[in-house]
């Protein structure tokens, strides 16, 4: 078709379209924002270098969409500037990219093209990923889980929570990312927003949360989210939002630790042995902020102390429970101790742990099988030794010392010199599983009892220590009445 509109007889300047956005590298050319797609899109075609309508010899334009003819007119007179301004019917506005041209026709029949212009459309949401687009912790997503966001986690972590987005279906430069921080879910309570560029393409998308904002937010549950509204105006849905638990700007508290079985208040407990049942548990409680990484010591008693015990080994399946070994609390019967924990360098006030000896169903001495409680011993038939005997008593264990010892009243009417069969005795593996004397090991010899008064009362005595001889306590003896 020939350019006869033409001075040059090339093809006519291209339409303009005044709501194309302005170009960005690495977007797409000639974007039209989906503001206005809702209404007929304007058009403005530039006046063709030789024009002269008149009466009889008209010139006509029609405007070409995709090729099909949308708009047209025809003027017999000075074209006025108003009527170069043409619309594309909103119907034809789909996604996509679209090819706009003009044909302007003389009184004589010849016609002149216009250079093609090219527009894109773009209806279409950013679509999030398959979890909803839920923002990631990058660093330390445990530590945050586990303790909350902390000064601690933001002094190790240049001021700033840092989260990414997952990948989502075509990130595009242009694309806006809205970021919100709320108080509640859905609150709407923005943080922040910033556009990607060429130089985001293909790499992770992080969101930094400043320590600023998050101490002007305040304490508590939060939930961040976010929104992406691409180059032309489409927004996709809301993010899953992330929740956490915020605890910046809060002194740390060291509330005394807990014992697990025992009575009292405070830093006053008590354990009643006669109650107790195996294991024995050290709680550090909850409110006491102890931070990822940092360690946790239990400790029990003093240095120095019988049964002095420290651990850094939580039960398995419960966290911040810490065993106490049995041995360790027997060995501090009738005594006052402290419990604490250390974190790092801190160690709060310990709790004073009163242990009560045991003083219920303990066993009773024997002497040949006869417990006593007043009966007559005979020297009968006569033997070098009598056995001695004494059951097991909770929480017996090896290597707990034990002492035996008879009383009488010598011949002569006075005390006797006490008859030791067992004096500071370690309790043997045996002896913890079947008792003591059950082999017929402890005697009490026949010389003792023959130097007694006859008819007059004689005692067995049982002293049991649990911390290796440094304190005692008395078991229930036996009395008898001899019989020589």
């Amino acid at each position: 078709m020939t350019g006869i509109f033409s001075e040059t007889g090339e093809l006519l300047e291209r339409v303009a379209v005044p709501d194309v956005l302005p170009d960005i590298p690495g977007g797409q050319a000639n974007l039209l924002p989906v503001a206005v797609l809702s209404n007929p899109l304007r058009v403005i075609v530039p006046i063709w270098p030789i024009t002269d309508p008149r009466e009889g010899e008209p010139e006509s334009l029609k405007v070409i969409w995709d090729g099909d003819v949308v708009d047209s007119d025809s003027w017999t007179g000075p074209i006025p500037a108003d009527d170069l301004v043409r619309e594309i019917p909103q119907n034809r506005l789909a996604d996509g990219q679209h090819w706009i041209k003009y044909l302007v026709t003389n009184g004589s029949g010849d016609s002149s093209d216009s250079e093609c212009y090219s527009v894109v459309i773009d209806r279409t949401a950013p679509v999030l990923s398959a979890a909803r687009g839920q923002l990631l912790v990058v660093e330390d997503p445990d530590e945050i889980e586990q303790g909350g966001l902390t000064d601690h986690y933001l002094d190790n972590h240049e001021d700033r929570l840092r989260v990414e987005i997952p990948l989502y279906d075509e990130p595009m430069p242009g694309d806006k990312i809205l970021y919100y921080w709320d108080e509640e879910p859905d609150s709407d309570e923005e943080a922040g927003d910033f556009t990607l560029g060429s130089e985001h393409m293909g790499k992770p998308i992080y969101i930094d949360f400043a320590r600023d904002l998050i101490l002007a937010r305040g304490n508590g549950v939060r939930y961040l989210r976010y929104v992406i509204e691409d180059r032309a105006g489409n927004r996709s849905a809301f993010a899953r939002y992330l929740q956490l638990t915020v605890k910046v700007g809060v002194a740390r508290t060291w509330p005394p630790v807990q014992v697990e079985q025992t009575t009292g208040a405070g830093a006053s407990l008590a354990l009643e042995l006669d109650d107790f049942h195996q294991p024995l548990l050290v709680l550090v409680p909850d409110e006491a902020v102890v931070y990822p990484g940092e360690s946790v010591r239990v400790i029990w008693g003093s240095p120095g102390d019988y049964g002095y015990y420290t651990t850094d080994t939580e039960v398995a399946g419960r966290p911040r429970h810490y065993e106490i070994p049995v041995e360790k609390l027997v060995g501090q019967s009738r005594t006052t101790i402290s419990v604490n924990y250390q974190v790092e360098v801190h160690l709060p006030d310990p709790v004073h742990l009163q242990v009560k000896a045991l003083s219920k169903h303990l066993p009773q001495v024997q002497l040949d099988g006869n417990s006593g409680n007043g009966s007559d011993f005979s020297l009968t038939p006569v033997r070098d030794a009598y056995t001695v005997s004494l059951g097991t008593w909770r929480l017996i264990a090896q290597g707990q010392r034990i002492t035996i010892w008879a009383t009488g009243v010598s011949s002569n009417g006075g005390d006797a010199e006490p008859c030791y069969v067992l004096d500071g005795h370690p309790v043997t593996a045996s002896q913890a599983q079947r008792g003591i004397g059950s082999e017929g090991e402890v005697l009490l010899p026949r010389a003792f009892l023959v130097a007694l008064l006859d008819n007059s009362p004689f005692t067995l005595h049982v002293a049991v220590s649990f911390d290796a001889g440094k304190n005692w306590i008395n078991f229930p003896g036996s009395s008898f009445v001899l019989r020589k």
